[in-house]
């Protein structure tokens, strides 16, 4: 199997400047750049770059796959925006990385998998169904990051006895954005779906509309200018995060940490998940045996039903074969497979002598045409 990489980097805050895609030019001579990406694969050889190094220079988000399994996907948001306390419960081991920068919270998702042969050389795809993660944790919605934790556990870099960071709402409702982050990452979905037991429907902290419209209205004039105008004059991004991010600081923390034997130990949930395994694969293989016994019991009334029509035309079907086998070779399979069918005949009727004299006599009718007496024993008609 041929060597495959994709690297692709993602600018989404701001585009690059020419003097910057002149940098990332000197990098590679054959990435296909853009002002705000930048793409590279290799069939042979390795990229000169640092992945990190670019994410702290140019980029927002970046994703890495190869043909011998290893997946990679990161991202930014500027640090002033994240609770960093809080968020580092969730990245816990090489599965999940929390980092920072002089401006920014950079994390990292990775799964090293068995290869399988299937990924896609565009990638871009990929990409874009990832991205929207990034405006998520933003907004407060930290599923992937469970997610991320998740990943930890399956990769067996959490201990054991390690109790699991608050489970954030709706985790058994993914968004299709959440989706693709678990499927790009291999997550597994029994591993989800028992986390999913701890999680309520619907997150209770998210702000309401009649608390949020309290708080906007008690703001200082002056800050409440000073957002519009960062809004509206300055176009200013991530302006909502912000905002939403003060509200949740002034109404209380945005998600409790768990407390050290709060939460669910590592191998209670992983155990959870081997059992969902289990039972899921035995409903399933149950299904598919209820399956096999109807296609089966389908295909034998059609059989019965077949062999009784044959029975009113038995003679009629005798004379086929004679001339079918009095043709060119090329219908001799034909005659053979009436031959079968009037041989079960005979068999369910209580005549078998009966058909095995008479094949006997066909036998020896065209004992010279070698290629006929050759099928007929390769189908095992007419022999003891």
């Amino acid at each position: 199997m041929s060597e495959f990489q994709y690297y692709g980097f993602q600018a989404i805050d701001k585009p690059l400047t020419d003097r910057q895609m002149a940098e990332l030019r000197d990098l590679s001579t054959r990435a296909h750049i853009t002002s705000t990406s930048f793409v590279n694969t290799y069939q042979w050889g390795d990229f000169k770059g640092r992945p990190d190094v670019l994410m702290e220079k140019y980029f927002d988000a970046f994703i890495y796959f190869a043909n011998w399994g290893t997946r990679i996907f990161k991202f930014r948001v500027p640090l002033r925006l994240v609770n960093l306390e809080a968020l580092s419960h969730y990245c816990r081991g090489h599965g999940a990385l929390l980092k920072t920068t002089q401006d920014h919270a950079v994390f990292s998702f990775c799964h090293d998998r068995e290869p399988d042969g299937n990924w896609d050389e565009d990638g871009g795809g990929i990409m874009e169904s990832l991205i929207p993660i990034r405006e998520s944790v933003l907004d407060g919605d930290w599923r992937a990051l469970y997610l991320g934790w998740l990943l930890c556990v399956q990769q067996d870099q959490i201990k054991d006895n390690d109790v699991e960071p608050t489970v954030p709402a709706g985790l058994a409702s993914l968004t299709r954005s959440a989706r693709a982050f678990a499927d790009f990452l291999c997550i597994d979905q029994d591993l989800i779906s028992a986390a999913a037991q701890a999680s309520s429907p619907e997150d209770p902290s998210a702000p309401h509309l009649d608390d949020l419209k309290g708080w906007i209205q008690a703001l200082p004039s002056s800050e409440k200018d000073d957002i519009l105008l960062r809004l509206v004059g300055q176009g200013e991004l991530h302006l909502k995060a912000e905002v939403l991010r003060k509200y949740r600081e002034a109404a209380g923390p945005r998600l409790q940490v768990t407390a050290s034997g709060a939460g669910r130990p590592a191998r209670e949930i992983l155990d959870a998940a081997a059992q969902r395994r289990t039972a899921r694969l035995r409903e399933a293989a149950e299904q598919a045996e209820k399956e096999r016994q109807r296609v089966a019991a389908m295909r034998a009334a059609a059989r019965e039903k077949y062999l009784d029509e044959l029975a009113g035309r038995e003679a009629e079907t005798w004379a086929t074969v004679d001339s079918l086998i009095a043709r060119k070779p090329a219908r001799y399979e034909q005659a053979v497979e009436l031959l079968r069918d009037l041989g079960e005949l005979s068999r369910r009727s209580n005549r078998a002598s009966e058909y095995n004299e008479r094949v006997l006599r066909l036998r020896e009718a065209h004992s010279k045409k070698s290629a006929f007496i050759s099928r007929l024993n390769r189908a095992g008609v007419g022999r003891q």
